[in-house]
């Protein structure tokens, strides 16, 4: 092994933040107290005007590289994270989220053993009450499997339950797509269980993920163009391996999950709706001989159900009958209101 190879950290620890002052410093504490101690922590600020960088200020280990950059949103700050990077492996963090301090002590073992590409993990979902919810991970044994399970939107692919190899990124040329700022994560695990052969599951949990009011998982609905370009992106992925027509029914639901559902449930007046709504129209018919398509249509709720068969029917039926289920329900909240319940 050559001196720079000795040198080098063998995790690096990538953690993105913006606007997040109140929990920025339990996120830096929980990393820097790790009991394995061969990592480096590096932060990028995009662009908060908070006291984010305030705080990060504040941190002089040798170990912290703060980078600051103008806002562009988290695909950009994650690539320039991945950029950034040295160590073997990368862990990503989020800014409001923490870690067990043990973390990188029970991955170390499991890939200096192994050296996979990709470790999945369990994680933690902790509430605002103080409640925690252990969420256990899926994954399949084959990376055919794994890369239809990503296609059919099976596992749950928020980045930090993945210790990807770093390697991985510059072979391959994976990066977040920029112009994406929710569903982006999505992209990149089609990408990397496209590719990756030597994946392992740790059945164990040291994330924590806080499911806070605010943040961008917690308003999906907010950014329906963006889980449209999520499906764009993997479509065009797809073409491009030529794999169209053997991911066939996996596209298919992704489409109608990610694309269909997020235009008719996106509240507003959106320019984009109609073109976007047009693009789908000659492949709306299929959805409906897709199973998965149909059980998910079978569980929805009433009104979306209502919803689905109407623009199925019409782009402006259905545009009008949302308009008036959305002032039907401001009508019964402000009933509400000035009823004090």
């Amino acid at each position: 092994m050559m001196d720079s190879e000795k040198n080098r950290p063998f995790f690096s620890v990538l953690v993105t933040a913006f606007n997040v002052a109140p929990y920025i410093d339990k996120c830096i504490k929980s990393i820097l107290g790790q009991t394995y101690e061969n990592f480096e922590l590096i932060v990028v600020d995009d662009g908060s005007t908070d006291e984010t960088s305030q705080c990060l200020s504040a941190y002089k280990d040798v170990r912290v590289n703060v980078i600051t950059q103008t806002n562009h949103g988290v695909s950009h700050a994650r690539n320039t994270a991945i950029m950034a990077a040295h160590g073997f492996y990368i862990l990503q963090v989020d800014g409001d989220d923490w870690v067990d301090v043990d973390a990188l002590e029970r991955l170390y073992p499991l890939v200096s053993d192994f050296s996979p590409d990709v470790v999945v993990t369990d994680y933690y979902r902790d509430f605002l009450d103080g409640t925690c919810l252990y969420v256990k991970q899926e994954i399949a044994k084959t990376r055919e499997q794994r890369f239809r399970g990503v296609l059919g939107l099976t596992y749950d692919t928020l980045p930090p339950t993945r210790l990807y190899r770093l390697e991985l990124f510059y072979i391959y040329k994976i990066k977040y797509p920029e112009h994406i700022r929710s569903g982006e994560d999505l992209c990149v695990d089609l990408q990397v269980f496209f590719y990756a052969e030597n994946v392992i599951k740790l059945d164990a949990a040291f994330y924590h993920y806080y499911n806070r009011p605010g943040s961008i998982c917690s308003a999906p609905v907010k950014h329906a163009y963006d889980l449209l370009g999520s499906y764009v992106f993997s479509k065009n992925f797809l073409i491009e391996a030529g794999l169209v027509d053997e991911y066939k029914a996996e596209l298919q639901y992704f489409e109608f999950s990610k694309a269909f559902l997020s235009l008719i449930t996106a509240k507003g007046s959106e320019p984009w709706h109609y073109a976007e709504f047009y693009q789908l129209r000659h492949n709306i018919s299929g959805y409906f001989h897709n199973e998965k398509v149909i059980k998910e249509i079978s569980f929805a709720p009433i009104g979306r159900k209502f919803l689905i068969y109407t623009y199925r029917t019409s782009y402006l039926a259905g545009r009008l009958s949302k308009l008036i289920g959305l002032a039907v329900s401001d009508l019964l909240r402000c009933v509400r209101l000035l009823l004090g319940k």
